[in-house]
Order: C-alpha cells, then structure tokens, then sequence
C-alpha cells in the first residue's frame, strides 16, 4: 500500500479496488482513438487488452488466499465479504466494472467464514441488486446460491 498499511483486510481491498479504478481511468484517458479502435477490431471489445485487468485481478486473488490462509475472525471474514459483494463500484459503463464483477467471485471462499448475522445481511443486500432489469451475471448467481446453500445449512433464511 502507500504510506500506511491498513488496519484490515475490507480497508486494503478497498484501497486495491479504488486504486485500480484510477489506474484504468487514466489508462483510457490517455489511449488515442486509433488505439480503442484497435481494441475493438481485435476483439478485445471496448476496454480490452488492458493488463491492469489480470495485474488487479492478480492482486486481489493473493490477498484473498492470504487472508484465508490466516485462519481469520468470522467477524473480520463478514466485513472482507460485504467490502468484496457491497462495495462501491464506478458506473456501469467504467472500464473497470466487469472486472470488479468478476472479482466478486473472490469472495465464495469467504461465505463458511462469515458470522450467521452478517452472512444474513450481505445476501439480503445483494440479491437486492438483482431483479428482471438487471440479471445476474453467472458469477453472481454462483455467490447467490452459495451464500442461500450455507444459510440453509446453518439454519437461517434470507428474503429470497
């Protein structure tokens, strides 16, 4: 990280996430139109071949498999899940966001770790963000049905 380390494992995701999106936005910012144009007659679409991309998706696979690794809190592994699934994201036509969309499959290693109560919360939330306007992308449906299946075996319910 920059100067200071963060305190938690939510804060450095955070920090990574909001970091890749400035580093893209400015990576599409000083492309020319010839190169975009390139982009997308090489099929790499809009905002393809962009290697922040895997460098981002890299970074925050090792931070996860480092904060698993370590045995975590449940407490801590709820605010990890909620800061990957719920946290902010740029607008839907950013370059970043399928990105961070895929990203939130980083998180189902996360699902048995959580607190009940927090598990509860973080899928009543993000299904909320689901409906016939905005479908679920596979990944999402994944955590979905992971997130419901680890409730149901816990006991608890959520409102879908």
């Amino acid at each position: 990280m920059d100067a200071q380390r963060p305190e938690t494992a939510a804060e450095a995701w955070r920090e990574l996430s909001r970091r890749y999106v400035q580093d893209v936005s400015r990576y599409f910012r000083e492309r020319t139109v010839g190169e975009v144009a390139r982009f997308l007659f090489q099929g790499g679409g809009r905002y393809g071949n962009c290697p922040l991309h895997d460098q981002f998706l890299a970074q925050a696979q090792e931070q996860v498999d480092l904060f698993v690794s370590g045995n975590p809190a449940a407490s801590e592994a709820g605010t990890l899940l909620e800061a990957i699934l719920l946290g902010p994201r740029p607008g839907a036509d950013h370059p970043a966001g399928l990105c961070l969309i895929a990203a939130e499959g980083l998180a189902l290693p996360l699902i048995p770790l959580a607190e009940t109560g927090v598990l509860t919360d973080v899928a009543d939330r993000y299904n909320r963000q689901f409906s016939r306007r905005t479908p679920a992308l596979p990944i999402q449906d994944r955590l979905r049905r992971a997130m419901r299946e680890e409730l149901a075996r816990r006991g608890a319910k959520t409102t879908q």
